[in-house]
């Protein structure tokens, strides 16, 4: 199992804390069956076999940080660097907002790793 840390800027470490995204609550995890995203409050799985494909992206400066919808889906991102955007063979539910959850076929992780992280996931799709 990798287990990849969610890149946060130190401009925005402090305003992360309100939705608890701590050091030790950011991070990615990815195992042969699914991609596990704790972002602070946030924890989505997505299944491996759900993934379409996985690829290096951008996250523009004004659309924040945080969890945020934005980019054609949902993100979970400290930071414009080391940007990976998972695209989903369908919409899948995340939760948005305490148990409200919406429809998403991206997500958009800012990563320590991001190559790293990208070769994992298509190593876990080539075998899929």
């Amino acid at each position: 199992m990798g287990r990849y840390a969610i890149r946060r800027d130190p401009i925005i470490r402090v305003p992360l804390l309100i939705i608890a995204a701590t050091q030790e609550r950011s991070y990615v995890e990815v195992d042969d069956r699914e991609v596990h995203v704790v972002f602070g409050l946030a924890n989505e799985r997505i299944p491996v076999a759900a993934i379409r494909s996985v690829a290096p992206g951008e996250w523009p400066w004004y659309l924040g940080g945080g969890v945020r919808i934005g980019g054609g889906g949902i993100a979970y991102v400290g930071s414009t660097r080391g940007i990976v955007r998972l695209e989903l063979a369908e919409k899948l539910p995340f939760r948005v907002f305490f148990k409200l959850t919406a429809r998403f076929g991206v997500c958009t992780l800012s990563l320590e790793e991001p190559e790293a992280f990208i070769d994992d996931v298509r190593a876990k799709l080539a075998r899929a």
